[in-house]
């Protein structure tokens, strides 16, 4: 008996390893012992005194998991003692061959057998006798790892292989080049719940079944499984109908569903959901219409359409596309809603349409990172995308009303929500207007939240200087500032025109406008100083309030702070002591900040040790009720004077207090003389404030 390790990379993704669930059944029918895992052993799985594994096996997936892959191969080279024991396969290692050869020193196994390959292909099992891609996969190896893969109560198949269409961005062509146009699943479906007991859908993983001559045949099997639609399993007179429903996962071609009605009409007899159709580019449009329409017209209720975007020149479905640009997205979203809202139309809601847009990043074949970015994209604009899908983890266009909110109610704001800073971006759920509220319910809404009505203020005011931007022609300048999606202060420096330089704030953390502020003085840029002063803190004080509530919340170096006192004075010394005051005294830190950062610069604003004492009585309780009102009153008109009468006339009492407090404490004695060393030293400062 052999000891042997599966291996699935820590990357995530929707569906187990199917190459791996094989190789599984294979060892487990040798009786070898097998244990899967994903990502590193945890400490019960590995062997005990620190043998060897006799075989591993890892699964790759897509090439941009490169950096992932190679980690796990270097791993699992440590716990065997001859690396010919690992085989790699699986889609990236078959796409790239040479290049784990060349970093892991560890030749792939490549799925298609020719006689370049023939020797490796026969080292993957003990001998040439078995077919390891024809075992039934072992589902028992998913429930042994804690990851939980979304789909899994599924019966995991194919009854295609290949494609046929060589279209560049797709690696099927490489993975499967020769089209098998029917295999039958029937007996493996039966082995499968024997041995695992039944599961719940039936997930096809073909790439294009639509095209196979042996497609009814491939549709009445299905039926004969159990995932017809009710009124099929009379015809077929099946006793068996399943719950769950079929998924062609890899979808469905447009180009056949548009103009084969038929194939539409036999995919109508399935319980499939959803039906899988990509609309990956807007000269698709026509097709891609008529194919939903076909399939609608025969039943079907639910639809998936994978729509790839940042793609660059490419060849794909027999014709040759040009490069998608941002608004190209937009619109193939709105067409699918406005095809959606068409095909609903006086229908009851229990029959409507719903058709779910998923945008998917083009990533070329062979890229080793997420990286890519194409020619009419940006870092930015990218970036901007996957912050409008974020609310619902990646699916696009769920409903009319999300579509509009997150991506925009026309192309022309969508055009400008890809520049929007994302912190902006991403706030706009809490204060735009929703559709069921008319315009005095919705500024009812947004004026009780406080910081959600600053939040749309700040918004409005980013809107205003865009627009200026573009009536300016300044739009192509301004792109090129901000479309590596990074924001330092240093790029200010570069900025000439004053418009520019003001928009460009608003992509500055806190932290960076801070470091933006220090360079400039030091640097003794009084024109820029002037400039951030008057608009951040008189034409846009919000901005200013912005800054002041992070410096507020700040518990690190005074630095930062003392940069924002020499900019602004006085008034932010008090507009911090304000803050405090109104966060309920949190963060004692920042007083003794604003105190070093006041010595630092050798101004005296404020005596910070009155506020930090007065502090101290309202905790102690010494204050009643209504003299904590007027105290914190006084506090946030920096009242000094006031505030100093407080602390002389209950000077007594907060030290009875002290003491009343600690009454029952363990070793009251040397408290009780702590008490006296604070008091005392507290008087002798309140005789001279």
């Amino acid at each position: 008996m052999s000891n042997i390790l599966l291996i699935e990379p820590s990357y995530k993704n929707k569906y187990p390893p199917l190459g791996l669930m094989k190789i599984s059944a294979y060892h487990k029918d040798l009786e070898d012992k097998v244990v899967f895992t994903k990502g590193k052993l945890k400490k019960e799985k590995k062997l005990n005194d620190n043998k060897k594994w006799d075989r591993i096996y890892i699964t790759t997936l897509f090439t941009f998991e490169w950096d992932k892959t190679v980690k796990m191969i270097d791993y699992a080279k440590t716990l065997v003692d001859d690396k010919e024991k690992i085989f790699i396969g699986g889609i990236a290692s078959t796409l790239m061959p040479k290049e784990i050869k060349r970093r892991t020193g560890i030749k792939p196994i490549l799925r298609k057998l020719d006689e370049n390959n023939k020797e490796a292909m026969e080292r993957l099992g003990y001998d040439d006798k078995h077919i390891i891609d024809d075992y039934t996969p072992d589902y028992n190896i998913i429930e042994t790892i804690e990851y939980d893969y979304p789909y899994k109560n599924a019966y995991f198949a194919f009854m295609t292989r290949g494609c046929g269409m060589n279209c560049d961005f797709c690696a099927v062509d490489t993975l499967e080049p020769d089209y098998e146009p029917y295999i039958t699943i029937k007996e493996q479906i039966k082995d499968i719940d024997k041995k695992y007991g039944e599961k719940e859908d039936l997930l096809l993983m073909d790439n294009n079944v639509l095209i196979s001559p042996k497609f009814e045949e491939i549709v009445n099997e299905i039926i004969e499984l159990g995932y017809g639609e009710k009124e099929i399993y009379c015809e077929s007179k099946t006793d068996k109908i399943k719950d769950g429903i079929v998924d062609f996962n890899q979808g469905l071609d447009a180009n056949v569903l548009a103009k084969n009605k038929k194939r539409a009409r036999l995919l109508g007899k399935l319980k499939i959901k959803p039906a899988r159709i990509a609309f990956d580019h807007i000269g698709d449009k026509n097709t891609y219409i008529k194919a939903i329409k076909n399939c609608a017209k025969y039943g079907i209720k639910y639809f998936s359409n994978y729509m790839l975007y940042n793609a660059d020149f490419v060849n794909a479905k027999g014709e040759t596309y040009k490069a998608d640009a941002p608004e190209d997205l937009y619109k193939r979203i709105r067409i699918t809603m406005d095809l959606q809202e068409e095909i609903n139309k006086n229908k009851p809601k229990k029959e409507e349409t719903k058709i779910y847009s998923f945008p998917m990043k083009f990533i070329p074949l062979k890229n080793k990172d997420r990286s890519y970015i194409g020619t009419k994209w940006n870092k930015k604009f990218l970036r901007a995308i996957q912050v409008m899908l974020l609310p619902l983890h990646g699916i696009g266009g769920v409903s009319e009303e999300f579509f509009r909110k997150s991506f925009g109610e026309t192309l022309k704001e969508f055009k400008r929500n890809i520049y929007m800073p994302e912190s902006i971006l991403m706030s706009r759920g809490k204060f735009l207007k929703r559709d069921a509220e008319d315009e005095n319910r919705w500024q009812k809404r947004i004026s009780k939240d406080r910081e959600s009505y600053k939040k749309y203020l700040i918004y409005k005011e980013w809107i205003r200087l865009f627009e200026k931007i573009k009536e300016s022609n300044l739009l192509e300048e301004f792109t090129e500032i901000i479309e590596n999606n990074s924001f330092m202060h240093d790029k200010f420096l570069n900025i000439e025109i004053e418009l520019v330089k003001k928009i460009y704030l608003f992509y500055l953390s806190p932290n960076q406008f801070l470091l933006l502020l220090r360079k400039l003085i030091i640097l003794k840029q009084a024109e820029d100083i002037k400039l951030i002063y008057n608009y951040t803190f008189n034409n846009f004080n919000l901005y200013y309030n912005y800054i002041l509530n992070y410096i507020s919340a700040l518990k690190g170096s005074y630095k930062k702070l003392n940069v924002f006192l020499e900019i602004f004075g006085e008034k932010a010394a008090k507009d911090i002591i304000i803050t405090w005051v109104d966060n309920e005294f949190k963060n004692e830190k920042v007083l003794n900040n604003l105190k070093k950062a006041m010595y630092h610069i050798g101004e005296n604003y404020i005596n910070v040790d009155k506020f930090k004492a007065l502090k101290r009585y309202i905790e102690s309780g010494c204050l009643e009720e209504e003299d904590i009102k007027k105290t914190k009153k006084y506090m946030k008109k920096l009242d000094e004077e006031a505030i100093t009468n407080i602390l002389e006339e209950n000077f007594e009492a907060f030290k009875d207090q002290l003491k009343t407090n600690n009454k029952n404490e363990a070793y009251y004695d040397q408290i009780d003389k702590e008490i006296e060393v604070l008091t005392t030293e507290l008087g002798k400062q309140i005789s001279l404030f």
